[in-house]
């Protein structure tokens, strides 16, 4: 768990989560689906980079 950052993570989610709204602004289905399939798994993995730190 050495190699992920969650500053990094943390500001890929913020940002996943920014367009995520956009697409919602926009009603772009792709825009709204990639990114919130990316901001999930962005959030498992910070989740689970808490969860199991030592």
């Amino acid at each position: 768990m050495d190699d992920i950052s969650p500053i990094f993570l943390s500001i890929l989610i913020i940002g996943l989560g920014l367009w995520v709204f956009y697409g919602l602004l926009i009603s772009d289905i792709p825009i709204i689906l990639t990114n919130g399939v990316s901001f999930t798994l962005n959030g498992i993995m910070l989740f689970l980079y808490y969860t199991t730190k030592k």
